[in-house]
């Protein structure tokens, strides 16, 4: 979802304001353990019993999970841009923005379809679970000279705050 407003208040004065919104919520993303050569060294066949009956092969991207993994976005911003026309022909313009993301993710961390001997002797999770909460604030304040003369010229300031909380337990 996506829009925008513009309102001209004044012949000097001009309000923008800006909002998105996207969700996503898949079932997605199971693990494939990689390539598996058979034979190659016992730590690189360790997983081949586990995964029964999904067959290791080249080129093979079946899973054998016991759980569906998912990961979960919501993801969104707005933002107000002011013009203002000063005298003279110079252009004052602030904008000031908001944005926001939260995203959860399951993930089948043993890469199989049960408890096995390997994951209780190494202490390996059943599942991988993170979070991730991020927000930002950024302001913007500019001046433009006049478009007319010889020169012409921006100054202005940027000001930009992150604020990301995330734990991904693996």
């Amino acid at each position: 979802l996506r829009g925008a407003l513009v309102d001209q208040i004044t012949p000097d004065l001009k309000l923008t304001i800006r909002a998105d919104y996207v969700k996503a919520d898949d079932n997605c993303c199971a693990d494939v353990l990689g390539p598996y050569v058979p034979g190659a060294s016992p730590f690189a066949n360790i997983l081949a019993p586990s995964i029964a009956p999904i067959t290791p092969k080249w080129g093979n991207k079946h899973v054998n999970n016991n759980l569906t993994p998912g990961t979960r976005d919501d993801n969104g911003g707005v933002s107000a841009q002011i013009d203002y026309n000063l005298s003279g022909g110079f252009k004052l313009t602030s904008i000031s923005a908001w944005r926001e993301w939260r995203n959860k993710q399951i993930r089948d961390g043993d890469f199989h379809a049960t408890n096995s001997n390997y994951a209780n002797s190494i202490d390996v999770a059943d599942a991988d679970y993170g979070e991730l909460n991020y927000n930002q604030f950024s302001e913007e304040l500019r001046l433009a000279s006049p478009d007319t003369g010889k020169f012409q010229y921006v100054v202005g300031a940027f000001f930009w705050s992150t604020n990301e909380h995330d734990w991904f337990n693996r």
